[in-house]
């Protein structure tokens, strides 16, 4: 998918002067912990479940000018992840780095009203995608915790787009990007055997508008993504149906201390092609089997001097039972509220500190017993379940 640091094009590199480089290293250290229960009792075969992660995320960022009309950017991300969860079934644990991925954004400022930029993001697979033994358990729902999955294949992504400033307070930007995803082995099936994932290539095409003015910002985006055939040891396996991916937000400054925030996303797929009962080629699935998808994120922060701190509060709702194919999971469908405090602290005028804790209440529904390659799987569903949560975070950002 189009990444948002290229559509929004070295927005910090433009304000520099040429050869002017700033270099910002950002850490954190995320501690989520939950426990769900079986919503229905009489149900023992799954009486819930308990886990723990702890999410680790660096990233190192220069951006600068080398020249007056370019701009360039370079990024490197990568973390650290321990992740445990239990079940009446089994417990999973799982400890190690997750993928790395690099990019690369350069821009030119030499045309009046528009701003074209080029980015090419790379993604290694330093983590791990064959999680084996106990180690597979340790894959929690993408929906609760940070970090669902712990690596694939190689990834390689081009985008090209521009920038294009309407006015002094209104910018536009378009981009179009292609991400190719390197096949990998995933974890082993029921019969031992490791299979070898092709994951389907995504075309994905981006429009954003953003106006800020004396006290207000307002931001808006529409991303429609295409996605080519998964296979599955060289055999078609699935085609996720299209997606559009909608994000709204809205800042305010009511005063020199006061400022709020809330941001908006909404996400859709049209139905998978999938191998049917009985058929020998993927079609289009009878009943679509993904979910639509809402989160709201909203905060009120107060700040003053160099301290700030506020309440945060969160939505999610997932409308049915459905199918990830970023991490290759099922996900119940499930509404899910958060409630929390974060903070900042400006150490000093190139290095600062924040902090954040929530909790966090999820209601899954309960998912029927599966299918896979057309054949339904016995005792794998999962029955309605409550979950409840928290999560901790504190970061440290330090430009130089």
């Amino acid at each position: 998918m189009v990444p948002l640091t290229a559509v929004l094009a070295c927005a910090e590199a433009h304000a520099q002067s040429p050869s002017s480089w700033t270099t910002t290293f950002n850490t954190e250290t995320r501690y989520f912990t939950f426990k769900s229960s079986n919503s229905s009792p009489a149900n023992s075969t799954l009486s819930g479940g308990n886990g723990t992660q702890v999410y680790v995320p660096f990233a190192l960022q220069s951006a600068g000018r080398p020249a007056d009309d370019v701009g360039l950017e370079f990024l490197l991300r990568s973390a650290y992840v321990y992740s445990r969860q239990t079940t009446t079934a089994a417990t999973g644990t799982f400890s190690g780095t997750t993928d790395t991925t690099l990019s690369s954004t350069m821009s030119y400022y030499g045309w009046n009203g528009i701003q074209p930029f080029v980015s090419l993001n790379v993604s290694i697979p330093t983590g791990t995608s064959n999680a084996s033994g106990n180690q597979q358990n340790a894959k929690s729902d993408s929906d609760i915790v940070r970090l669902p999955a712990f690596g694939e294949g190689w990834n390689l992504g081009p985008t090209i787009g521009a920038n294009i400033p309407i006015d002094a307070m209104l910018m536009a930007s378009v981009a179009v990007g292609y991400t190719n995803r390197g096949q990998f082995a995933r974890e082993a099936d029921a019969a031992g055997a490791t299979n070898r994932l092709d994951p389907g290539d995504v075309t994905t095409f981006t429009g954003t508008l953003s106006w800020r003015g004396e006290r207000l910002s307002l931001k808006g985006s529409v991303a429609y993504s295409l996605e080519s055939v998964t296979t599955l040891d060289r055999t078609d396996f699935y085609k996720s149906g299209n997606r559009i991916i909608l994000t709204g937000a809205a800042g305010y400054a009511w005063d020199a201390n006061w400022s709020s925030r809330v941001q908006v996303n909404f996400s859709h797929f049209d139905k998978n092609k999938v191998l049917l009962p009985g058929a020998t080629d993927i079609a289009v699935e009878t009943f679509n089997s993904n979910s639509n998808v809402i989160n709201i994120a909203f905060d009120t922060i107060y700040s003053v001097g160099a301290f700030s701190i506020g309440p945060t509060a969160g939505y999610v709702h997932r409308d049915r039972n459905g199918y990830d194919p970023t991490t290759f999971q099922f996900l119940p469908a499930k509404t899910s509220w958060s409630a929390g405090v974060a903070g900042a602290y400006t150490v000093t005028p190139t290095s600062r500190i924040a902090f954040s804790a929530a909790r966090i209440w999820v209601n899954e529904a309960a998912s029927p017993d599966k299918i896979a390659d057309g054949v339904l799987v016995p005792s794998s569903a999962i029955p309605a379940a409550i979950t409840d949560a928290w999560q901790a975070t504190i970061s440290g950002t330090i430009r130089f």
